[in-house]
């Protein structure tokens, strides 16, 4: 299915086998034969902000610890990162989605595999219920029981 898709797209595309016993190994392994599905698997940032996304996943120096997404190096990109992460959090806010669409328009280093989202019920008498993208959980300090 992968093929498909990614030949559909414009890419060339060479399937190589991996035994499920050395999935870890190579995609820890930054000199690997395979490059789909690199580190970081299952990754989540400490805070949703973009200081905890964007150099942790797009500096150069992100490759060598094995948490580069497209095993992505530029130290323009560099720059721009330590640039916005200089920064009040305050100015940062606006920032980071400048950084954001520079790495999609300029570099596209990753093409997304699946889309992950939660589920969770709701009962009709609650407000406010919305969803923390970050844990995968209704954010429950913003929750409220509406009186009837």
């Amino acid at each position: 299915m992968r093929k498909q898709v990614f030949e559909k797209a414009g890419f060339k595309y060479k399937g190589i086998g991996v035994p499920k016993a050395k999935i870890r190994t190579f995609t820890g392994d930054q000199n690997a034969p395979v490059n789909l599905g690199k580190t970081p698997a299952g990754w989540c940032s400490d805070w949703p902000s973009g200081t905890s996304w964007f150099p942790v996943l797009f500096k150069s120096d992100a490759v060598a610890l094995g948490n580069s997404i497209g095993q992505l190096a530029d130290p323009k990109l560099d720059a721009e990162i330590d640039r916005v992460a200089a920064l009040s959090p305050d100015e940062q806010l606006k920032e980071w989605s400048k950084v954001d669409k520079m790495i999609l328009e300029q570099y596209l280093p990753l093409v997304p595999l699946y889309y992950s989202r939660s589920s969770f019920p709701i009962g009709k008498n609650l407000g406010h219920v919305i969803n923390d993208a970050t844990q995968g959980l209704p954010e429950f300090t913003s929750i409220y029981i509406k009186q009837p």
